[in-house]
């Protein structure tokens, strides 16, 4: 092959790569979008490790205030306080025997948003939005329930089985929650639903009519 034949093959072979498509990169929107500082709906840095050494970690911080469980694993499902913003949500399948717990514990920045997220769920509870108002004696759900709600946090424990109350306020006690409980809620399966608040650290039952909590507002 002559030198001047060689060079038209190259030349041609040159035009023909120059003018395909170079191959595009395929860059994420998340990889240079910034990241939002807004609540995002996002669960709390204990949710997100969803590993045996967070499920160990767990299951240690209930057994060290004096509540052991068989199994524990993490719950994904959203409740409707968390809709209004919590800078913290820890939220756990508890199996002991039995009985099948569902514990859920939202941190509030302050008493505002805390009372906010209270009143609008009790106002939408449940998959039927059914309202209720303060110290109405009504059934919430067929499990078992109990809802407490202080300043800053706010607790909704669930059971298949009878919840002893005597356990779980002194587990909140031992993790530094002291009795100043703004709204307590306790039901038994299929029972009705029964209200308290704590003055001076003394559990009071909470009744009220519809109309007396509709005066109130």
């Amino acid at each position: 092959m002559s030198i001047r034949l060689f060079s038209s093959i190259f030349l041609i072979t040159l035009a023909v790569a120059s003018c395909q498509d170079p191959k595009e990169e395929v860059i994420s929107l998340d990889e240079i979008m910034p990241k939002s500082e807004r609540y995002d709906g996002s669960d709390s840095t204990r949710n997100k490790g969803e590993g045996k050494d967070s499920i160990q970690t767990a299951l240690n911080d209930f057994a060290s205030g004096g509540l052991k469980f068989d199994a524990l694993s993490f719950i994904t499902d959203r409740i409707f306080p968390e809709r209004f913003g919590p800078k913290s949500v820890d939220k756990f399948q508890l199996i002991r025997g039995d009985e099948t717990i569902q514990y859920y514990r939202l941190l509030f920045s302050d008493s505002v948003k805390t009372k906010n997220a209270f009143f609008n769920w009790i106002d939408c509870f449940g998959e039927n939005c059914s309202p209720h108002f303060v110290g109405e004696s009504t059934n919430f759900q067929k499990n078992a329930l109990t809802i407490l709600v202080n300043d800053t946090s706010l607790f909704f424990i669930e059971s298949t089985a009878k919840i002893d109350m005597e356990e779980w306020f002194s587990l909140l006690e031992k993790k530094e929650y002291t009795p100043t409980w703004s709204y307590v809620i306790e039901q038994l399966p299929r029972g009705k639903a029964k209200w308290f608040q704590f003055v001076e650290e003394k559990k009071v039952k909470l009744t009220s009519t519809r109309k007396e909590y509709e005066n109130s507002k």
